[in-house]
């Protein structure tokens, strides 16, 4: 065997090194060990585990939550604030409970979604960079004043075009004053009044994304569906699923194998988080089988097939497409389709059915299955739970009322035209009596004044 001294040598140190164990009996699983020459002609041990690998999910290691305990850490003790503010109460504290002081800010940074805590830090610090360039000292920085956040507020609107910079920093210096115990500038009438009229002055019209039909949804469909084509079947069966269940993107993309269920009538896809479950609860959100083209369940259950998935697996649904020279195959790597992907599928299969793709976007699937469903006149109480929005205000904001639906208001007002009486009748019958009457004006003018 070729370096057969170098791999004895290697083994022996491995085992004196207590990092492996001899086996007296033959174990379940055997791998391979190999010998990788480097050029320089040193001689590495290599166990082969490549077999090993295709059972494995490949995950990737965070370090966010440790910088956002550091954070939140160095606003906790900003120059001795926050333990100067419970200095008696921690010097009270029995020994064995002082050592448990450093877990507050932890439970602080995860008292948010992490995004939230780090773009709120974020807002602190420019705060305090501008307070220190314009002569403010530390003991002023924080706690803040009231002024002083004032005229930083004033200071945003006269450089930004938008609210969301101004609106950042209120709540970012609102948060930070919360986690030391202290009361926030942002609670006075000042700082309040000040943001308002940042609001009112830089206000921009919403503008909304218009909703997917079913004509476009069926357009869509019969435009790009191929039997066993992998690729236009991938983008079929997400756009109606988020149609379907009111996903957001977000919702879609983070499908796994496990998180669906199947049965005669209808699916069951169990969501694990949402933008709205802050408590990581879970919520099921169930399609019932249309038998019909659109079918979301059919669909998905043909794109399964078609990417040979396993139901009840760990492994992502809508993952990234290899092609090959047979076809297109769901590459191995466990990773979701990005957003960035799936807006761009979604565009590429709408844009030749629509004037302007610019008005639409991933989240008219969610807003289209919803006024679809308001305008069909669903109950509210199911209507809202299937998109599962948290309050009423919320979910009205994704639909948008037909034109018939808003008619109905002014034609159910008490002005509206005799039961059963059409324009053509009306005339028909003013005219009839014209004749009747002759020449008779009195009458001719009551009879217009009656109808």
């Amino acid at each position: 065997m070729e370096h057969a001294s170098f791999v004895e040598e290697a083994i022996g140190d491995l085992i004196a090194r207590d990092l492996v164990v001899v086996c007296k009996e033959m174990p379940y699983v055997v791998n391979p060990l190999t010998v990788s020459v480097q050029s320089n002609g040193k001689k590495r041990l290599i166990l082969d585990l490549r077999h090993v690998n295709h059972h494995l999910w490949k995950t990737s290691v965070k370090f966010e939550d440790i910088r956002l305990y550091a954070a939140v850490w160095r606003i906790w003790d900003h120059g001795g604030t926050s333990l100067e503010a419970f200095k008696r109460e921690i010097a009270e504290l029995p020994g064995a409970l002082v050592g448990y002081v450093s877990l507050l800010p932890q439970l602080l940074a995860e008292s948010k979604a992490s995004s939230t805590t780090k773009g709120y830090y974020q807002g602190f610090v420019r705060w305090k960079d501008w307070a220190l360039k314009k002569g403010l000292s530390e003991v002023e920085c924080f706690p803040a004043r009231a002024i002083h956040v004032a005229l930083y507020l004033a200071c945003l609107v006269q450089h930004n075009a938008t609210s969301s910079p101004v609106i950042q920093a209120y709540y970012s210096l609102k948060w930070a004053h919360s986690i030391i115990g202290r009361d926030s500038p942002t609670d006075s009438l000042l700082v309040r009044n000040i943001l308002e009229g940042a609001k009112r002055r830089l206000s921009t019209p919403r503008n909304r994304k218009d909703p997917i039909t079913p004509e476009l949804l069926e357009s869509m469909y019969s435009a790009n569906y191929s039997d066993k084509d992998l690729f236009s079947q991938r983008t079929i069966c997400g756009c109606l699923i988020a149609y379907a269940g009111f996903l957001r993107v977000s919702e879609l993309l983070s499908i796994r194998m496990c998180d669906i269920e199947f049965s005669e009538s209808h699916m069951t896809i169990s969501i694990r988080q949402s933008k709205t479950d802050i408590y990581r609860d879970g919520d099921h959100v169930v399609k019932a089988r249309t038998y019909t083209k659109l079918c979301p369940v059919s669909n998905l259950e043909r794109y399964i097939d078609i990417a040979e998935l396993i139901l009840g697996s760990d492994r992502y649904v809508f993952r990234s497409i290899t092609k090959t020279s047979n076809g297109f195959i769901l590459r191995d790597e466990n990773k979701p389709l990005s957003y960035t992907r799936m807006r761009e599928l979604f565009i590429q299969v709408f844009s030749p059915f629509v004037s302007d793709i610019s008005k639409y976007g991933l989240h008219s699937l969610r807003s289209g299955g919803a006024t679809s469903a308001a305008n069909l006149t669903v109950a509210d109480r199911i209507f809202k739970r299937h998109g599962r929005w948290k309050s009423e205000n919320a979910k009205d904001c994704y639909v948008k009322d037909s034109l018939e639906e808003r008619l109905l208001v002014s034609r159910n007002l008490g002005i509206r035209q005799y039961a059963g009486w059409s324009p053509r009748l009306q005339f028909i019958q003013v005219f009839v009596c014209f004749l009747a009457l002759g020449t008779n004006r009195d009458c001719r003018r009551n009879v217009i004044s009656f109808v």
